[in-house]
């Protein structure tokens, strides 16, 4: 699996407000953990499960 840092870079993500809905946090805590800021190595997995999907749409 890629780190989440290195598919944050492709143009084609879908925004924290989406990532945040389809799991059902706040976009405050999608930042905080995108950014390092937070911890949470399970939600980082869904959250990198999400962009993966999203990525093979746009694809």
């Amino acid at each position: 699996m890629k780190p989440i840092k290195t598919i944050m870079e492709i143009k084609k993500f879908p925004y924290q407000r989406e990532i945040s809905k389809e799991l059902g946090i706040s976009d405050a805590y999608v930042s905080l953990l995108l950014s390092g800021k937070r911890k949470n190595p399970k939600m980082l997995e869904k959250i990198n499960k999400v962009l993966e999907r999203k990525l093979k749409k746009t694809a």
